[in-house]
Order: structure tokens, then sequence, then C-alpha cells
């Protein structure tokens, strides 16, 4: 997928997933004997490092327009050596096992196999210095800043009744004949979206930035030739977007994300 697309409607899942479970995994047979760590563990906290300087998100706190609930992540480790892993929505089932290193599991999903740390009350993910921590009665963790980076990008549009600040209002997902509409505030899947989770502006100067989960991406965008459409171009990768200078538009394959000014 093109990466503009790709961040659009995988960002989500790429940045704060960060187990991306694409689809429902097939079960293996477990040969795990000891049950210590047998539970249910929910999402307790997100922990990253970047440059040295470390970034802990806890359960009910907002980062980059996102609410993550207890919801988000979750982890269930039977003691027959079953394993199920539920990430934004998405579930995945496999096995698991216990490691030869002391307080370490081996989960897999979809013939994936992780290595974690389990003490029977925390487990942690760690994924190339992105912690995931879900804990099995709830948690706690140390809440700090976070961070974004950005790309530029050359312009050429003048003044327009398009240019402004649209922040998120709605996702509206179709699958078939159902419709399911998220509005800024109400919760999914374990999240709770804010107005700030996306947040696209067009400047008169033709200067264009779109930021989601707290990540900013800079480009161009211009008047197209249909009425109320505008094209945005981040990354150099076009996209037409229906805007008609309240109320933009974007999405593809039954997922629309809705920002009004």
């Amino acid at each position: 997928m093109k990466k503009f697309k790709l961040t659009l409607f995988s960002l989500l899942a790429f940045i704060l997933g960060l187990f991306c479970l694409a689809s429902c995994g097939e079960r293996e047979n477990s040969s795990t004997e000891s049950k210590a760590y047998a539970g249910t563990y929910k999402f307790q906290a997100l922990r990253m490092e970047v440059g040295g300087l470390v970034t802990e998100v806890k359960v009910g706190q907002n980062y980059g327009g996102m609410v993550l609930t207890e919801a988000y992540a979750m982890i269930e480790l039977k003691a027959d050596g079953v394993a199920t892993v539920k990430m934004a929505g998405v579930t995945g089932t496999g096995t698991w096992t216990e490691a030869d290193e002391e307080n370490k599991i081996v989960v897999t999903i979809e013939g994936d196999p992780m290595t974690m740390t389990c003490d029977g009350t925390t487990i942690e993910m760690d994924m190339e210095g992105i912690v995931l921590v879900l804990g099995i009665d709830g948690g706690n963790g140390n809440s700090a800043d976070g961070g974004n980076s950005s790309n530029s990008g050359n312009s050429s549009q003048e003044s327009s009744i398009y240019a402004g600040v649209y922040k998120f209002y709605a996702l509206r997902v179709e699958n078939g004949d159902a419709v399911t509409e998220i509005k800024a505030g109400e919760s999914y899947e374990g999240m709770v979206l804010t107005e700030d989770y996306a947040v696209f502006e067009l400047k008169e100067d033709g200067s264009a930035s779109l930021t989601m989960v707290g990540v900013t991406m800079t480009g161009t965008w211009t008047e197209a030739d249909e009425e109320n459409k505008i094209v945005v171009t981040i990354a150099g990768e076009p996209q037409t977007v229906t805007c008609d200078g309240t109320t933009l538009r974007m999405g593809e394959q039954g997922a629309i994300f809705i920002l009004k000014k």
C-alpha cells in the first residue's frame, strides 16, 4: 500500500498496536507444563525510548489524540497452553510455553513466536525499544510526554475557501450493509478517539500537514478539477480528498475519516 494511505489507515495499529495481528491465527498444540503464568492480562501502559528520553503512557491517559483503555490490549494464557491475544479489536489465537530463561514465556501466533517477560502478574512485550505492559489485575505506571516527527513538501497552491484546520469528527466503518460510526469522544475497541486524533491543516500557501497519533507529516495540496475535491500530496503520494470547506472526508475500503473545521 502506498505510504500515505498506510499512514492514514494503519498508523494506529502500527505505532500504538505494536503487536499487529492481521487476522485470527491457527491453533497449535502446546506442551506447557507449569501454569504459574496462566491468567488474563490487560493493557496497563505503553513505554517508548527515543534518544534516551523515555515516554510512558498509562491506561486512561491521552496520547496523540487517543485515550487507551484496558480493553485496548489483552493476552489470555490458558492453563492448557492456549494463548489468545486481542489488540485494537483484532483477535489472534495460538499457543504459549515457558522459556528456558526465568520469567520468560514464548507466545506463538500464526506460527510467529515472540518471547515476552512475565512474572505471573505483569507481561512486557519489547518491540525494538517500544514496550507494551499488561497487568493481570489492571496496573499502574509513570506518565511522561510524547513526541512527533515530520517531513516537508513544496507548495504551489493559492488562497482557497478550503484552507483551514480540520479536526477528527468521526470514523465511519462499512461492512456490507452494516455501518458503524464512532464519533470523537466515543469508545471503540478499547480506545477513545479525541478530536486531536487526526488533524488536517490546509494552508493558503498550498502547504498541508497531517497529524495522526502524534505524528506529523507535511506536503502540499491543490484544488481538483472536480467540485468539492482537493488533491493532497504527502511523501510524494497524491490522494484525492472530498472537502466542501467545512467538512473533509478521506478514506478507502469501507473506512472513512470525517474531519470538521
